[in-house]
């Protein structure tokens, strides 16, 4: 699974460097770290070496990093988002408040993006949800991190997080996932 991992970072990072190269518009990607890439500490070696090799600028990767790393051993999983974020990546958590994340995850490593799972945003909008939501947004704000809410379907939750001010909203309320030949169609649109 690794390999594949890797195959795929290189032509991520092939199909920014080319299209910027070419003026094409292009938008920064997130690529998935999961438990299986911390077997070896030299993973992130890897990344850097093709990230270096193709010349593709850092500020257009994103690591995410997923729900199924034990955040609780140690430092060993802050120290690797602290390398990745001293070569110039920005680092995210992917689908906190469910899995293996918690409030020590915001506490001790410096991420630029916390992703709330899409279970916040699965039932309908009551009064203790927004609650929950407001404050986690503004926590997460407070502490200096972006908030992405995930898994976000209907407008009634489109309006309430702008109405908060979350950073970003990703959903089937916008899109579904597609290929990348029609996302890039769906850029040159915009």
């Amino acid at each position: 699974i690794y390999l594949i991992d890797l195959k795929t970072y290189r032509s991520v990072c092939t199909y920014l460097k080319e299209g910027l190269d070419q003026h094409q518009a292009r938008v920064p990607m997130s690529f998935n770290i999961c438990a299986n890439n911390f077997s070896d500490h030299a993973f992130v070696n890897d990344y850097l070496s093709i990230t270096e090799e193709i010349g593709v600028p850092h500020s257009y990767i994103e690591f995410e990093f997923m729900e199924d790393i034990k955040f609780d051993q140690g430092n060993h999983v802050f120290e690797i988002i602290q390398e990745f974020k001293e070569a110039g990546f920005s680092c995210s958590i992917d689908d906190f408040g469910r899995g293996n994340s918690s409030f020590a995850v915001l506490i001790n490593s410096d991420l630029d993006i916390i992703k709330l799972d899409r279970l916040f945003f699965k039932e309908p909008l009551d009064e203790k949800r927004k609650q929950m939501i407001i404050h986690l947004v503004g926590m997460i704000k407070e502490m200096g991190m972006k908030v992405l809410a995930e898994g976000v379907e209907t407008q009634e939750y489109v309006d309430f997080l702008k109405s908060i001010a979350c950073d970003y909203i990703q959903g089937f309320y916008y899109y579904k996932p597609m290929p990348l030949e029609e996302f890039q169609v769906l850029l040159d649109q915009q």
